[in-house]
């Protein structure tokens, strides 16, 4: 009894560190202003783009490549968004059986109801309660700043008579 009660302590605690550097590489990666190191984002845009070279490999022309190629970050910032909602999956998961929840597939049903905000799992008791909510409030954050951010990158000064405005 004492071993599982110790599993569950420490699967709680991989869980909130997998939260924890998920929400560091989101705010690495999306809210500060300036550059930062972040392995998640690295790991993602380096698979990526092996999968677009890859591609890009059997291309006749530069313009194809260049069509190829210009679909690169657009994608892997979708991916990487994806893939921080998975962390969160996954870090809830481990806390959600670590505060009980019978199996490893209702703990992970429970979270991807309560991340999707989809509403079908029940919250019993205030601590899932609390989780269930900072996981929904992650979920519709982490969705909000890639939405926020994509402008960001493709927004274009307007010109007039070839000068550029400045901001």
């Amino acid at each position: 009894m004492t071993l599982l009660m110790t599993l569950r302590v420490l699967c709680f605690i991989v869980g909130v560190a997998i939260v924890a550097g998920t929400l560091l590489s989101a705010t690495r990666t999306y809210v500060l202003p300036r550059s930062a190191r972040d392995r998640v984002a690295r790991v993602v845009f380096l698979a990526i783009r092996k999968l677009f070279d890859f591609v890009c490999h059997r291309a006749a022309t530069y313009h194809a490549r260049d069509r190829i190629m210009a679909l690169y970050a657009p994608i892997s910032l979708l991916v990487l968004d994806a893939a921080w909602l998975v962390l969160v999956l996954i870090g809830y998961t481990t806390m959600f059986w670590a505060l009980g929840s019978p199996t490893w597939h209702s703990a992970f049903t429970t979270s991807g109801s309560f991340l999707l905000t989809l509403g079908f799992a029940v919250a019993n008791g205030t601590p899932i309660t609390i989780l269930a909510f900072s996981e929904a409030m992650i979920g519709l954050t982490l969705v909000a700043l890639l939405i926020a951010y994509l402008p960001t990158i493709w927004w274009r000064w307007p010109t007039c008579s070839g000068l550029t405005a400045s901001p």
